[in-house]
């Protein structure tokens, strides 16, 4: 939008409602993909077309944060920084364009997230960047260096690979401790990285952490204060760790609210044999955990968590036709029943496809409940080889109905 544009348009929106106002602002900001600092001028423009329209884009944070993500000079930032006052920020570098198409896409997509996992395991951000291609970066300048922009950022996601990491880091290190929600990606559709530069000392403020394709030293104790970690797609089978490793991850962790863990363990077979741990951590205020794994993985880290039976538990399991990994199954399905139906969790759900099932282990409750007024705290989807599964699957299906038939059960085929 021009000035002259602004002008004209003028007397027919003085009296539209705030609300309008504010979403006309926002699609400015998400149809100029290509020429940000365009985007940047007109919002500066509409802001000082009268006092309304003022007081309407200095209430929005987020008009400014966008402008932010667009690295610019420090005049720039100076005059962004002086209008978004005292508020927090968010940065997200390098600036990806968010199409109308794909933004309704990944919306779609949050609400599925956060109607299963609940609204703390998921984010609007995160979900763009895992979507978005490499060519929907907005390659931008340089990461801004005025410390005040660091000094005002609540959150800060960084779309890089080893280089980007490499050019500014040093200068982030003494930032990235105070920030409390952190997103790392790495676009790279081949190979991920580890950062090796990690000085050992200062702990980080973060409370949130998500990690895409990215490995990190999360084993150092700089992490306690972790709510919410996310690690995901990792490309290379050399960052991720077995359960053991997870393990001493976690144990420097226990204010952990939410783990979600996807393409990050790494069967214990591929790996040299190390020292299995006899020992339990615990996280006692987890609420949601979230993972994907072989099934002797997936028992082994259950076994090695101490959660509160009220957090709700979403493990995919990936199976071989083997016979010992089906009866692996039924062996974790029974456990998993028999611990969850102490506590009151003792209706199942079970919905049986020819190469998947999906198990819910839960109760009918007043709170915390779908539609149908079912709480599940137990969310397990498994996967299988169809070809030569058939008497393999016989056996899952007695174990469902012996468990059913204990149980206040909802059985779908």
């Amino acid at each position: 939008m021009s000035n002259a544009f602004v002008n004209n348009i003028f007397p027919h929106t003085f009296a539209l409602p705030d609300e309008l106002l504010l979403e006309i602002f926002k699609i400015n900001a998400e149809h100029y993909i290509y020429l940000p600092r365009a985007h940047i001028k007109d919002t500066i423009a509409c802001s000082q077309v009268c006092r309304q329209w003022r007081h309407v884009s200095l209430a929005s944070s987020a008009l400014w944060e966008r402008c932010l993500d667009y690295c610019l000079g420090k005049d720039w930032i100076e005059e962004i920084l002086r209008r978004t006052g005292n508020q927090l920020l968010q940065i997200i570098y390098p600036s990806f364009t968010s199409y109308l198409d794909e933004k309704t896409a990944a919306l779609d997509t949050l609400r599925n997230q956060q109607q299963r996992y609940g609204h703390a395991a998921c984010d609007l951000t995160d979900v763009l960047i895992d979507r978005l291609p490499k060519c929907m970066v907005y390659e931008g300048e340089h990461l801004p260096k005025d410390r005040s922009v660091f000094e005002r950022c609540r959150s800060l996601s960084l779309i890089l690979d080893r280089a980007g990491w490499n050019a500014h880091y040093p200068f982030l290190a003494r930032h990235l401790v105070c920030i409390k929600n952190i997103t790392l990606s790495c676009m790279d559709p081949l190979s991920g990285f580890s950062p090796t530069d990690f000085e050992d000392s200062a702990p980080w403020c973060a409370e949130t952490l998500h990690l895409r394709n990215i490995s990190l030293p999360l084993h150092l104790a700089r992490f306690q204060k972790l709510r919410c970690l996310t690690v995901s797609d990792l490309k290379l089978e050399a960052h991720k760790l077995t359960v053991a490793g997870w393990l001493r991850v976690l144990e420097h962790m226990p204010e952990l609210r939410v783990l979600r863990l996807n393409d990050a363990i790494v069967d214990e077979d591929s790996r040299r044999a190390r020292s299995a741990s006899n020992s339990v951590i615990a996280l006692p205020h987890l609420e949601c955990l979230i993972f994907d794994c072989a099934i002797d993985e997936a028992s082994a880290l259950l076994r090695g968590l101490a959660f509160p039976n009220s957090c709700r538990t979403f493990p995919t399991i990936f199976m071989s036709q083997t016979n010992a990994d089906f009866s692996k199954l039924c062996s974790f399905l029974e456990a998993q029943y028999a611990m969850r139906s102490q506590t009151g969790y003792h209706t199942i759900q079970v919905e049986l496809e020819r190469d998947s099932c999906h198990i819910c282990i839960g109760c009918m409750a007043d709170h915390g409940a779908d539609s149908s007024g079912f709480a599940c705290v137990l969310d397990i989807d498994v996967f299988w080889p169809r070809a030569g599964q058939a008497a393999l699957f016989s056996k899952l299906l007695v174990t469902l109905r012996k468990l059913c038939g204990a149980s206040a059960a909802i059985f779908d085929t």
